[in-house]
This record gives structure tokens, C-alpha cells and sequence, in this order.
């Protein structure tokens, strides 16, 4: 390519247009093809060689913390029914079979005028957005149960998953 666009430059005066062959845009698209799949496959090496990092991210009281303390196997995390009980971020490393993963639990996502609880949504929101994977707790008993995230980059690394499924009655 560089000799292709280093004859165009040179040899300005001949009426060939070095660039217009063809081949050329067919082998860049070759070139980009094959350097999008190098970044994918060094992205997922990156992954598995730092581990992932997966946030549980939602309202108060949908199961956070329940759920990071069934993962971690361990009472790492404070549970209680009252709203507000986690007020910043809790993180554990495990091991999946071989792949690293690093859970970070995280206040309920709510308004607040409580200043300390105002600090960890807050901190809520920066382990939402620096997660590679976000789980959005949501309560299967509450019928009108307010999705989080609804837009935005973020919405390509949420999985909603739905607690207390064995509360409903059917």
C-alpha cells in the first residue's frame, strides 16, 4: 500500500491512478477485517487473564447483597430488610472454573437525601460503569418494577435477572 500511494506522489505526471486498482480497497477491507478480530480475541485474553468484573447493581432491598453472599459463599455482605443497609461497594474475587471474576455488591439505587447513602449510589454508578458485565437486580414481586438502565454503552453488558421468584404466588 505504502509503494501503491509513494507512486501516486512520484509519479504524479503519469495518468495512472495507482490508487484506483481495485484490489486495493478489497485488501484493506481484508486488513480491517482481520484487525477487528485481532482486538476481539486480545480483548477476551485481557479478560481472562485480569478476570471480569461483574456488578449487582439495582434497587433497595431486590436481593444485591443475598445474591453476592450465595456467590461468594460467605456472609460477607450485611443483609437486613431495611432499605439502604448496603452503602458501598463490597468486593470479592472467586474463581469459575478457571475464569476470575471480581463481584462488587453496591448500594440500592434509589433518590436519597441522606448524604452518606448519596455517596455510595454514587459509587453505585461508577461500578456500573466500569463493569464488564452489569446484573440489574430487579423484584419479581413488585409488578411495576422500574428497569435502571434503559439506555446509554451500558446497556450492551446488562443481564436483568429477576429475585424472589419464589415469592410469587401463581
Amino acid at each position: 500500500f505504502r509503494m501503491y500511494i509513494e507512486a501516486a506522489i512520484d509519479f504524479p505526471e503519469e495518468e495512472i491512478d495507482f490508487l484506483a486498482d481495485k484490489g486495493i480497497m478489497s485488501r484493506l477491507k481484508n486488513i480491517k477485517t482481520q484487525l477487528k478480530q485481532t482486538l476481539e480475541r486480545a480483548n477476551a485474553g485481557e479478560l481472562l487473564q485480569h478476570g471480569v468484573q461483574i456488578a449487582l447493581v439495582g434497587e433497595p432491598n431486590v436481593g444485591k447483597s443475598s445474591l453476592f453472599n450465595a456467590l461468594i459463599g460467605s456472609e460477607a455482605a450485611i443483609v437486613t430488610e431495611i432499605p439502604g443497609t448496603t452503602r458501598d461497594v463490597i468486593a470479592q474475587s472467586i474463581n469459575l472454573d478457571g475464569l476470575l471474576i471480581h463481584l462488587m455488591d453496591t448500594a440500592g439505587i434509589r433518590k436519597s437525601e441522606d448524604v452518606v447513602e448519596k455517596i455510595g449510589i454514587d459509587r453505585a454508578r461508577q461500578a456500573l460503569a466500569s463493569a464488564d458485565l452489569v446484573l440489574e437486580l430487579r423484584d419479581s414481586t413488585i409488578k411495576k418494577s422500574k428497569k435502571l438502565i434503559t439506555s446509554g454503552t451500558e446497556t450492551n453488558k446488562v443481564l436483568t435477572v429477576y429475585t424472589k421468584t419464589d415469592l410469587i404466588n401463581l
